[in-house]
């Protein structure tokens, strides 16, 4: 993915508009998203797009996904859902949709928070 900014707007998964790019990753782009139901957005997401360069690391992908959704903690960013981009300029790619933190990690460190 060359550059993020020419996704925003698009729909992931028929609910998720993508309306702001947050950063990148080792493994993508990472989005903040509205979520939509019954036509109308019900809240805030952060969704990552992963482009997976090869079928290790697509399966590698799926279980760390796999492994978040079982995890519930005050202290870990709550899973939302996840899938396979089926159409449009992202097809192929991987998504993974979390609820969307109120700052980043790098803010956090620049700020001096404690973690």
């Amino acid at each position: 993915m060359s550059s993020p900014h020419h996704l925003l707007g698009q729909m992931i998964d028929g609910r998720y508009r993508l309306r702001e790019f947050i950063g990148r990753g080792s493994f993508g782009a990472v989005f903040a998203a509205d979520e939509f139901a019954l036509g109308r957005v019900v809240s805030q997401v952060a969704v990552k797009i992963i482009t997976p360069e090869s079928a290790e690391q697509r399966k590698s992908v799926m279980r760390e996904i796999l492994g978040l959704a079982q995890l519930h903690h005050d202290y870990i960013i709550a899973y939302r859902s996840s899938g396979e981009i089926r159409e449009g300029p992202m097809t192929g790619s991987i998504f993974l949709a979390t609820e969307l933190g109120d700052t980043t990690l790098s803010e956090a460190v620049r700020a001096n928070e404690r973690l």
